[in-house]
């Protein structure tokens, strides 16, 4: 019996391919990029910036199931074998408190391959994920099931379930229906831009208030390879700020960028004070922690740096927190 087969959408692959951004996981960070940059990208939804596309699969070997156990590979998505992966099974019948002491956990070896036994009664993958170093900051990021599905494994036939580690792409399609927000719906780097509003004729507008209706543009320009060892590309977002107090990007490719943040005025463009609203002392982040031009570096993190531990289908970037306002006399 084959493995399972790779399930991508024909939507993914031309998006992917019209972005141009050679999609190769798992390499050092510092690789020479491995293809040119990616044209700008005006982002239409900021839910999902990559409007949906995942990345190409990569082929696997076959490998026949094996009765009591769980078997598969794990690749990056240029297909490279991941040595030292983590896959963690859990019979169903424990979910809640009290899983992790039934837990039965496995590595992948120099292949890229991992085994497992299956307890009676059969088993779920409950937790997958691998760890790259990338600038100096551990990323743990979730392993993605090939054909997009986990499947309850009998203890009798045993399974096949081969994995891929992914820079971005929805990671669960209900969540993703239920709530187009929730950042963990996908694999890519989230955040969010928080701003203080004012309207015309305003008697009080606390400082940096950004006039009701303003356009604001985001731009994000890939600063060096990304996570992948890729040139990546550069995203622009315009937002006109009718209401609310912040808004949300999700699913960048993961990487370092140079951010810059303006407003957009008849009178022409504006730089706006950007800023990181809560300073975690991990690495990461943006720096400066303030930029009164407007223009920054930011690194993209996760929010668990543990592997072991990450559910399988969620995302474990962690939600970066900016802020932006008009720059103000001291």
């Amino acid at each position: 019996m084959e493995s399972k087969n790779t399930k991508t959408t024909a939507q993914g692959a031309v998006v992917w391919a019209v972005l141009g951004i050679c999609v190769v996981l798992g390499v050092a960070s510092d690789r020479p990029a491995t293809s040119q940059a990616a044209p700008v990208v005006q982002v239409s939804d900021t839910n999902d910036v990559m409007s949906g596309a995942m990345p190409k699969m990569p082929s696997f070997p076959r490998l026949a199931p094996k009765a009591g156990h769980l078997r598969g590979h794990v690749k990056d998505t240029q297909g490279r074998p991941l040595k030292g992966a983590s896959v963690m099974i859990v019979p169903p019948a424990v979910f809640g408190s009290g899983w992790s002491s039934r837990a039965i956990k496995g590595k992948t070896d120099a292949k890229g391959l991992y085994e497992i036994p299956v307890p009676v009664g059969g088993c779920t993958v409950y937790c997958a994920g691998y760890a790259i170093d990338y600038r100096g900051t551990r990323l743990a990021l979730p392993l993605h099931p090939v054909d997009g599905e986990l499947d309850s494994i009998p203890p009798d036939k045993g399974d096949v379930e081969n994995f891929v580690v992914l820079p971005y792409g929805v990671a669960s399609k209900s969540s993703v229906a239920e709530n187009p927000v929730y950042s963990g719906g996908y694999y890519g780097a989230s955040f969010t831009v928080g701003y203080s509003l004012t309207s015309p004729g305003s008697s009080y507008a606390p400082p940096g208030s950004i006039p009701e209706g303003s356009e604001v543009e985001i731009t994000l320009t890939p600063d060096g390879p990304l996570v992948d060892g890729s040139a990546g590309g550069a995203f622009v977002i315009r937002r006109k700020l009718d209401s609310g107090v912040y808004f949300q990007v999700n699913n960048v490719p993961i990487g370092s960028y140079k951010i810059a943040a303006r407003l957009r005025t008849e009178k022409g463009v504006e730089a706006l004070r950007l800023s990181e609203n809560v300073r975690r002392a991990a690495k990461g982040g943006l720096t400066p922690k303030e930029s009164a031009t407007g223009e920054a570096t930011v690194l993209f993190r996760s929010e668990s740096a543990d592997p072991v531990i990450l559910r399988v289908p969620l995302g474990n970037m962690e939600r970066l927190e900016l802020l932006i306002g008009r720059v103000t006399a001291d």
